[in-house]
């Protein structure tokens, strides 16, 4: 049955195991040494409890102790984290040789000097747990090691494998980029600050007639969109696709119609690599060659006439476009291959 024990010092009442009955503990909230009653006797006075040499001299009062608590704080004192220097620190177990109580922390009892077995238990299994994981991570090493020593090889293999197919990686993307800026990503000229391509769109969009950009406040009116749009050879894959549209086809026929903007066009092709022209490439006029419209292939035909490369290259196109039932078309090669002809000639004579 639990004893209680009132500490002098903060008034806080305490249960303790029967079992300390006369002994002195440490208060576990102000740390003040307490002397714990026999039961039956009245409180013991803390400072016949500290004169005493051996085991405290205990007035007999002949109030009882109260059994309850009274004031103050009150738990039971052998759940406690530290029970004072005398009993030891930590949670109070029972000796196995005495039956006496002690912190179990305490490496033996503090009463008969027994071993603490629970604590030597409690390590061992400790030790044992961290040894298993150290083995567990020893042998996982182990295996790894024994892996690459049996396959060293094929290892060997893969690790070249991946690196020749890092290298082809590299040049199908370099190639590709290449690619993507031969075929059509030359940057085209502006007309009233925007590119034949963003021009169209606005077209298509309905916007483009009342752009901020045609206002002239001088004149204080807009500007006619057909007079400020001229041919940009950049622009012929989107001029050609722009014929196929109602909405876009008369704004596509005016630029196409006009001389060609001699400002040249600066396309990059890698690092202090710079090709400029003044004429159309073979990859724009290809998409005009390509195309199933016979309007497209009329000005495609036309186009031709401004190309700069070898003649070789624009010829059959311009002879099955020629040889086509669309007489407009026909037409318009005929005399772009005639032109071209005339233009060689000439070069000959000179040469």
């Amino acid at each position: 049955m639990p004893i209680a024990a009132r500490c002098k010092k903060c008034k806080s009442t305490w249960k303790v195991r029967e079992k300390l009955a006369g002994k002195r503990v440490k208060c576990g909230k102000c740390g003040a040494p307490i002397a714990v009653p026999v039961p039956g006797d009245g409180p013991v006075s803390e400072s016949s409890s500290v004169a005493g040499k051996g085991k405290p001299q205990r007035r007999k009062v002949r109030k009882k102790a109260p059994a309850g608590g009274n004031t103050g704080d009150e738990m039971d004192f052998g759940n406690l984290g530290n029970q004072g220097e005398a009993l030891g620190d930590g949670k109070l177990i029972e000796c196995s040789e005495c039956g006496d109580v002690y912190g179990e922390k305490s490496n033996e009892c503090v009463h008969c000097g027994a071993p603490n077995l629970e604590k030597k238990a409690r390590v061992r299994k400790q030790k044992k747990k961290k040894k298993k994981g150290s083995d567990e991570g020893s042998a996982f090493i182990t295996v790894v090691k024994d892996f690459m020593s049996e396959y060293q090889l094929v290892i060997a293999a893969l690790g070249l494998v991946a690196c020749v197919g890092a290298v082809v990686w590299g040049i199908a993307v370099f190639g590709l980029g290449r690619m993507k800026v031969e075929r059509g990503t030359r940057q085209q000229v502006e007309f009233r600050g925007k590119s034949t391509g963003a021009w169209l769109d606005l077209e298509k969009e309905g916007k483009a007639r009342r752009n901020e950009s045609l206002w002239s406040s001088s004149d204080n009116r807009w500007l006619k969109l057909e007079n400020e749009l001229g041919l940009d050879f950049a622009a012929l894959p989107e001029l050609f696709n722009a014929l196929t549209d109602d909405r876009t086809r008369r704004l596509a026929e005016s630029a196409l119609g006009k001389q060609p903007t001699r400002k040249e066009v600066t396309a990059s092709w890698g690092p202090g690599q710079t090709e400029r022209s003044s004429g159309p490439q073979l990859v724009d006029l290809e998409p005009g060659f390509k195309h199933t419209d016979p309007l497209v292939h009329k000005w495609a035909a036309k186009m031709a006439l401004y190309y700069e490369g070898k003649r070789e290259d624009v010829f059959p196109f311009l002879e099955k476009i020629a040889d086509s039932a669309d007489t407009e078309a026909s037409k318009a090669a005929r005399s772009t291959i005639e032109k071209l002809n005339e233009k060689q000639a000439k070069a000959a004579a000179r040469g």
